[in-house]
């Protein structure tokens, strides 16, 4: 009697192992199912959300594109600019040191004024001299 009772409780046992193997197989196709769907869902969101970092990484790479010729159109004109910056400088030390030659040619000027009238004093004097003895031989 023991041992067939251990023998129907072996079988009972056989047998409960045998329902739930059944019953995880008929639930599997439903939770694979369940899977399928929720993979589905995971892979549409996944491909949504891709075209969406596909539109703004397009839309960034045109504004750094359109930032980069702004930059190039900046650097281009700071190069003309500090080119002119250049010219002016060269011409202003130009017209500083024509300037400078200007006063000195203006001093010199000057001078020679001034000397031109102590010759013609000079020269005033000398006739007024040679007027005066002129007189006195005559």
């Amino acid at each position: 009697m023991g041992t067939r009772l251990d023998k129907v409780y072996e079988e009972y046992s056989t047998l409960q192992d045998k329902l739930l193997k059944l019953q995880n197989y008929l639930t599997q196709p439903h939770t694979r199912g369940t899977d399928y769907d929720e993979l589905k869902d995971s892979y549409f969101k996944l491909g949504k959300e891709h075209d969406e970092m596909k539109l703004r990484y397009l839309s960034l790479r045109e504004e750094n594109q359109r930032l980069n010729r702004i930059i190039a159109d900046t650097e281009e004109k700071l190069k003309e600019a500090n080119f002119q910056r250049q010219q002016y400088q060269k011409r202003s030390a130009f017209l500083e040191e024509l300037n400078h030659d200007l006063q000195e040619i203006s001093e010199h000027n000057k001078k020679i004024e001034s000397q031109l009238r102590r010759v013609s004093d000079m020269e005033s004097l000398l006739t007024k001299i040679t007027q005066s003895g002129l007189r006195d031989v005559l």
